[in-house]
């Protein structure tokens, strides 16, 4: 498996069968690239796989560059990250393989729901005012939410100066 943070990245290498990379369009989906020999799996990033992928990379990286001990905080800022760091730095003399069971024992996957991705699309468009576009004919749903009026309560284009205005 390769992991890219660029999809142009991803090379042909012999036994490489996957290549992973944060999925920037809707419609790239997971298929083969007989060109690479490999099969192409987006993943979305935001709050998934990808994201807390290279956070752990660029978690390891500070501690492995500190000498397997607590980076400063500008290198990690995030409280969690210098925890775990903090609890590897206090085994840092113990083989490796009993320090990944110690830190296996304190996970706690029962607070992990795990669902199935669900893909949603957009009902709703908006102006380069930041509000609803005033030209989509779309009933509006009431669960839409918006920091500009709708078409349905002006007419007018909404003004960005107002838009902090809670009377607006």
């Amino acid at each position: 498996t390769s992991v890219k943070i660029n999809p142009s990245h991803l090379e042909a290498a012999q036994g490489l069968r996957i290549g992973v990379y944060p999925r920037v369009d809707p419609r790239d989906t997971p298929r083969r690239d007989p060109d690479l020999n490999l099969i192409r799996l987006p993943l979305p990033y935001d709050l998934a796989f990808m994201e807390i992928f290279y956070k752990a990379f660029h978690l390891t990286r500070a501690f492995m560059k500190s000498d397997a001990r607590v980076p400063k905080p500008v290198e990690l800022p995030d409280s969690e990250d210098r925890l775990l760091c903090q609890e590897l730095e206090v085994r840092r003399e113990f083989p490796l393989v009993e320090v990944l069971d110690v830190l296996r024992g304190m996970a706690q996957p029962d607070l992990i729901e795990e669902t199935p991705l669900e893909e949603l699309n957009s009902d709703a468009s908006l102006s380069e005012f930041a509000g609803l576009n005033p030209d989509d004919n779309r009933p509006l749903s009431p669960s839409l939410i918006s920091v500009a009026p709708s078409p349905a309560t002006s007419s007018e284009p909404p003004n960005p100066a107002n838009l902090g205005d809670p009377s607006f």
